[in-house]
Parts: structure tokens; sequence; C-alpha cells
């Protein structure tokens, strides 16, 4: 019998849809420049049984803070994709990428998540960068080197 490939074409076509991550990293990379990196944030994934879960975190880096915004998860094909805000404890459904869209702009305009931004971006200009200095006057000189 001869080799035969069952697999249809189609498998290895682009489908043409954007993923819940990436569109995560993407707002996160955004947040960045917009706040010239005073505001950052980063997407931290893992796997539960069968959905792929996303955790969008905010972050004052210079100020230390780091505060949790949201979590996303969905299933291996996307959508539909479930989102629940920590920033306001509501829980928002979206069918598609679209809809996913929707509610990251919902989230991110909200009243409470523009308050906590604009918190860090003020706390961080106030606050000079927490850096570890040796002190001057501290003597590292062996105590026990005359003996």
């Amino acid at each position: 019998m001869a080799k035969m490939n069952l697999w249809p074409v189609e498998i290895t076509q682009e489908i043409g849809v954007v993923g819940p991550a990436a569109i995560l990293r993407e707002q996160a990379s955004q947040l960045g420049q917009q706040t010239k990196n005073l505001v950052k944030a980063y997407v931290s994934g893992v796997r539960q049984e069968e959905d792929f879960v996303d955790y969008f975190v905010i972050e004052g880096p210079i100020i230390n803070y780091r505060y949790h915004l949201f979590t996303a998860s969905y299933p291996i094909d996307f959508y539909p994709a479930t989102i629940n805000s920590d920033s306001s404890g509501t829980t928002y459904f979206a069918q598609n990428e679209e809809e996913f869209v929707e509610c990251l702009q919902t989230i991110f305009s909200s009243p409470k998540t523009i308050k906590i931004i604009q918190a860090i971006i003020i706390r961080s200009k106030q606050e000079k960068p927490r850096q570890e200095t040796i002190d001057d006057d501290f003597d590292d000189s062996d105590p026990f080197a005359d003996e």
C-alpha cells in the first residue's frame, strides 16, 4: 500500500484570527509606550485543565507596585473567552476577537483603571528610583588584619 496523506490542506492555512494572548501582549506594550514606561504591564499565562489563562498585571517599576487588573481564560481555539476584572468585579464574555477587544476597552477605560494608572504615574514622578548604594563612610577593611 502506498503512503497516503488523508489530512486536508486547510489545516495549515492561516485562519486570520488573533488570539487573546497576542492582543493582551500588544496592549501591555502599548501601555508602557504611552506612559513612557512609568507604568508597564505584563501578561503571565498558565494552563488550567482545557483552558489557557492569562493574568494581566500593571506595574509601576519605580515604586515597586503591581496590580492584577484582570484574568482572561479561553479554549485552544481562542473563543469564547471569559475576562474576570479584579478592578470592577465584573465578568465579561467574548464570543470572538471583536467582542474581546470591546471588553478590554471597557476595562482599560474604566474610572478605577484610569485612577490606578494615574496614581502610579504621579507616585513614580515624585519618587526617586530605589537604588542600593554603598555608604561612602563604610569601612570595609578587615578588622583582624593586624593580628
